[in-house]
């Protein structure tokens, strides 16, 4: 810049800064593109300021895409080192988590009860095992789990049940319960309260999931995938 030359009596360029034009050049050639770029920064951030303050749709799995996570089970001892670790963990973010299993719970050692009599209630719990609210009892299983049927050496009772290993039927019986809600019972669920073909499963969640006792799952991907 000729100006700042004779401002300085030409010291600067001539004896201090030979490349004083070209680098001074390429100062405000840098010094403009910064500028440009705090005002695009500006722009951008009032759009997003404005973007902002417009209503936006809720990712809240909990208001627009609630999960309901069903939880085939056996109720037994050994198994309910599961049903606490699901609580403590991925089970706390599904809208409704509900834990369905068979007539009949305990094992060898503690014994085993059908919680659909009342003598089986009661003995169950002399020996301690209780049903938290959110288990559903399935009725009317045609495979109990706790039998030795299908063993070769037990013949009588192949022929009387079959195959025992009920995961299809309590699958489809699960979905019956939750769509019409019947074919089991919430051991939450009031006696006093009405029935009401709109208080079932199907209309409190949008969508709804199978999960193993040995998965882990993350509820809040499944309301971001459907969304």
């Amino acid at each position: 810049d000729e100006t700042l030359i004779r401002m300085n009596d030409g010291r600067v360029a001539t004896r201090h800064w030979p490349n004083f034009d070209r680098t001074y050049r390429y100062l405000e050639r840098v010094r403009a593109a910064i500028k440009a770029a705090g005002s695009e920064n500006r722009e951008l951030s009032s759009t997003k300021k404005k973007q902002s303050t417009k209503k936006k749709p809720s990712r809240n799995i909990q208001q627009n895409n609630r999960v309901y996570c069903m939880v085939p089970f056996i109720w037994t001892p050994s198994a309910l080192h599961a049903y606490h670790a699901i609580h403590a963990s991925w089970g706390k973010r599904c809208h409704i988590l509900r834990f369905f299993i068979d007539p009949v719970i305990g094992d060898d050692t503690v014994g085993f009860f059908n919680m659909t009599e009342g003598t089986g209630v009661k003995a169950a719990k002399k020996a301690n095992l209780t049903l938290p609210n959110d288990i559903v009892i399935l009725h009317d299983m045609k495979r109990p789990w706790h039998t030795m049927c299908g063993s070769q050496d037990d013949e009588q009772r192949l022929k009387e049940f079959g195959n025992c290993r009920n995961i299809w039927e309590k699958i489809w019986r699960m979905v019956v319960y939750v769509a019409h809600g019947s074919g089991g019972a919430s051991v939450g669920a009031s006696t006093n309260r009405k029935e009401d073909e709109h208080d079932t499963g199907a209309y409190r969640a949008e969508w709804f999931v199978k999960v193993d006792s040995d998965t882990f799952l993350f509820p809040e991907n499944v309301g971001r995938y459907v969304e």
